[in-house]
């Protein structure tokens, strides 16, 4: 999320609106012009060598940071600023075939407008002067690692200065080329264009694919999180002999939130390197030897300071008043076709706005549900009652249970999930909810594995383990995060049955633990296909280079007869980079495979990733051409 949204609004209740800014003045990009170009460098550039842009070089270096990031209105007014200065220190370490760095922001001078806080300011400012780490392989950002218990608000600077320093490797070797990065908001698409020199580059972010969200489950009935809107983007790197010398971006969205309308973000960041090179071994020596690791692709867990944004929810409802709205969206019948027009834009005007209008408004209804539980405490009983009673509007409520953040409110999805006199139904969606909750406590995770042995529920219980393993230790809690992950493997060990093993299999890939690796790659040994096809599919989260290689090999017929498995290699991979072993593999099982959907399904991978890589669009033309032969010779 944008900078100051993953803050939470720390001190949105010191917030004034104020008159629009002169000081911002940006101009609004041309997405269709920018797509164009995105389409001109995935498409029409012949294939040739990759392009290296920029490798770190050994060493330390330092750079005069500048950050102003700011939140407002729609209609202009200004609600928070953060205005950062300071020296960046970096130093650079190669990590096998990637890089790490290692930053840490000396001398920071923080200033907060809409804060009167002189104590919050002090320990913030003295906070992001903690070190920190980002990974990058082919220049773009791999994973981050931060000191354990850290704020959200830390993370969200840290986590723009790593995601601003991603200058991608061209896989077509000429400008302009595309490709996907990740930032605080999540997946867009990059365009480099080369200005003049080969040591001038202008980078522009064209449009947003994804937020940052989890994915281990269908989305729930809240929906997806919404996907920014660039309203313009701007940024300049500049290099010389092999040494980063400036950065400057410049990028403006649109963010839309649930029950609070919708805001525009702003952040300008500027790099300059300093003459002078920083002593980072002190830096190295006090930087702790467990660290909190979070993927590029991985949102920030941490607690968020929610008491002034729950009370601009709540504003104008009671909680009576908020069942009245629930129970009415739910007995609607329009609600469905309301629901799924929401976002059809070939839908008739007034019926799209109809629908955007029904989704807002219970948008704003379901976030004010959580609001009231943390509130209103005792609301949450009322909550339980309604759902035991059968009300329509059991689903958000259980939803709002799951979003609340608190041990009061999981309690109650753990007695509803445990209690065998309830439906089925209402049980399965409280489990549902329950491993999906944000910020799962210890005493959680310990009931949901009880549920491990459920005829109906052990499916959604052993998941949702794999989903608490990677939160507590994306939080920092690394013992209780292994400790899930043991019981996961033990139980794995001791399950003869094929369908609790393929369950426990998948809860594991939730896990994202790379400790996993050698118990994986041991089953990959066994005799029964699915074994191996879920042990591969566990693999999907890895960070570690063994994993490509893996994939790589069980897709090749000569080395796994299993069609099943090859296939789940070849899907696996398509979530992997784009490069060696796995193309290569790719290629070869979509020309050679004998199994005719383990072709298919390589092809529609390669195809797939043909946008940005353009040579495959020739391999697959080869292919196709080949295939025309073979039918015309067995016509």
């Amino acid at each position: 999320m944008h900078l100051l949204l993953a803050i939470g609004f720390v001190f949105f209740a010191a917030c004034k609106e104020k008159p629009p800014s002169d000081a911002q003045k940006t101009e609004a990009v041309d997405s269709a012009s920018a797509r164009q170009q995105v389409s001109k460098a995935t498409k029409d550039v012949a294939p040739s060598e990759p392009l290296v842009l920029f490798r770190w070089p050994d060493g330390a270096q330092r750079f005069a940071l500048s950050m102003i990031s700011s939140l407002s209105s729609t209609g202009g007014g200004e609600l928070m600023k953060v205005m950062l200065q300071g020296n960046l220190d970096v130093l650079a370490v190669d990590e096998n075939d990637k890089t790490s760095l290692l930053l840490t922001i000396s001398a920071p001078t923080l200033t907060l407008q809409g804060s009167d806080d002189p104590s919050k300011l002090a320990a913030l400012q003295d906070e992001i002067s903690t070190p920190f780490q980002g990974v990058y392989k082919n220049g773009k950002l791999e994973k981050m690692r931060f000191v354990p218990g850290s704020s959200t608000f830390a993370v969200g600077i840290w986590r723009s200065v790593l995601s601003y320093l991603q200058i991608a490797d061209s896989k077509e070797g000429a400008s302009p080329f595309s490709t996907d990065e990740y930032d605080n908001n999540g997946r867009y698409r990059a365009l480099y264009t080369q200005v003049k020199t080969a040591d001038q580059w202008q980078k522009q972010k064209v449009q947003y694919a994804q937020s940052l969200q989890e994915n281990d489950f269908t989305p729930l009935e809240s929906g997806r999180t919404p996907v920014p809107v660039l309203i313009s983007s701007a940024g300049e790197i500049v290099l010389n002999n092999g040494r980063l010398l400036r950065v400057v971006f410049d990028d403006r969205l649109k963010m839309a939130l649930a029950g609070s309308g919708s805001l525009i973000s702003s952040t300008e960041m500027e790099l300059t390197a300093a003459q002078e090179a920083p002593d980072m071994s002190p830096v190295a020596a006090s930087l702790p030897k467990k660290l909190m690791v979070l993927r590029a692709d991985e949102p920030f867990t941490a607690e968020l300071p929610l008491d002034a944004m729950d009370v601009q929810r709540m504003e104008g409802l009671t909680f009576d008043t908020l069942l009245e709205a629930l129970i009415a969206k739910a007995n609607d019948p329009n609600r469905q076709k309301l629901w799924d027009k929401k976002n059809d834009k070939d839908a008739p005007k007034g019926q799209n706005a109809a629908a955007q209008k029904w989704t807002a408004d219970w948008s704003r209804y379901f976030s004010a549900i959580p609001a009231f539980f943390r509130q209103q405490p005792k609301t949450l009983k009322r909550a339980e009652k309604e759902i035991r009673n059968g009300s329509p509007a059991a689903r958000s409520l259980i939803g709002g249970l799951s979003s609340t953040g608190t041990q009061a409110a999981q309690d109650i999805l753990l007695k509803l999930a445990l209690d065998e006199s309830l439906d089925i139904k209402v049980r399965e969606s409280a489990v549902r909810n329950l491993v999906q909750c944000r910020l799962p406590t210890e005493k959680t995770a310990q009931s949901v594995m009880k549920l491990a042995d459920h005829e109906v529920l052990s499916r959604y219980a052993l998941y949702g383990v794999g989903i608490y393993a990677r939160k507590f230790r994306t939080a920092g809690n690394v013992d209780f995060s292994a400790e899930l992950v043991g019981w996961l493997l033990e139980k794995l060990g001791a399950e003869s049955d094929a369908g609790n093993r393929r369950d426990l299999l998948r809860a594991l890939s939730n896990t994202a633990d790379d400790a996993i690796l050698q118990p994986m790659t041991r089953l990959l040994q066994s005799a029964e296909p699915g074994d191996r096809a879920g042990a591969l599919e566990a693999l999907r989260l890895l960070t570690v280079n063994q994993v490509d290689a893996v994939l790589a090999e069980r897709m090749i017929e000569a080395n796994e007869p299993s069609e099943l498995v090859r296939i789940t290699a070849v899907q696996t991979a398509a979530r992997r980079d784009r490069e060696n072993p796995v193309l290569a593999a790719l290629i070869a099982a979509a020309q050679k495979d004998s199994g005719k959907k383990v072709k298919r399904e390589a092809r529609r991978v390669l195809f797939g990733w043909s946008n940005d890589l353009p040579e495959l669009k020739q391999t697959l033309e080869t292919i196709a051409a080949a295939d025309e032969v073979e039918n015309a010779a067995a016509r």
